[in-house]
């Protein structure tokens, strides 16, 4: 029994590792980027706002890994700013930002480089269609404070509608930016979905246990 059980541990540790490395192989790819062409201006409101974004069309991972989004703080802010950040499927009313894919809660933001920083989102994981709504809440930005998110011009990979959404009153509509193209500077990565042979490998560990179970009894 003790070596039939060792055996049971060795197959397992092994297939898991199998399947663990095939996951790990992926590399993520940018499948959206607009981080290349500052406008010099930065744009904030302290309600909900954000770009509606789509994917580039000549890549086909979906699964996204990582989001990067830039912005402005002015040095000698109070140190309570905050940001939140929200993701969207466009399938509200008239195209609007809908279904809730991902919400960080508000966290800390700093100063960075003359007041320029980024956020960088990792490990997200997050199966997502050929475009979405990326949202940001500033919190804790008083009157007398400088915030906001960079105005960015055309993105290098994927594209940008030329206004971008707001929520006020719990109401989504889309405003513009004048004499400036309204897009944020932002970067998304994405691996593809699982591939068969990792369903399979998936449904081989399931059979696997049940196998077991039942020579257990």
């Amino acid at each position: 029994m003790t070596s039939y059980f060792s055996s049971k541990v060795v197959l397992v540790g092994l297939t898991a590792v199998g399947l663990t490395a095939l996951c790990s192989a992926q590399t993520p790819k940018i499948i959206y980027d607009n981080t290349t062409d500052y406008q010099g201006q930065i744009f904030y409101t302290e309600n909900e706002f954000g770009d509606q974004i789509k994917f580039s069309t000549a890549l086909t991972e979906r699964v996204l890994t990582s989001i990067k989004f830039e912005y402005y703080l002015a040095s000698g802010a109070n140190g309570d700013e905050t940001a939140q950040l929200k993701l969207y499927r466009n399938d509200g009313e008239n195209g609007a930002p809908g279904y809730l894919l991902y919400d960080t809660g508000p966290f800390s933001i700093s100063s960075g480089v003359s007041g320029y920083n980024f956020v960088t989102l990792g490990d997200l994981a997050l199966p997502v269609q050929d475009g979405l709504t990326w949202t940001v809440l500033f919190g804790g930005v008083s009157s007398t404070e400088t915030a906001g998110l960079l105005v960015y011009g055309t993105p290098t990979v994927g594209t940008s509608f030329d206004d971008f959404w707001e929520k006020s009153g719990g109401v989504w509509g889309t405003k513009t930016i004048p004499s400036v193209v309204a897009n944020f500077g932002a970067q998304i990565m994405a691996i593809p979905e699982p591939s068969t042979l990792h369903l399979m490998l998936l449904g081989g560990l399931a059979g696997l246990g049940w196998f077991w179970r039942r020579n257990a009894r």
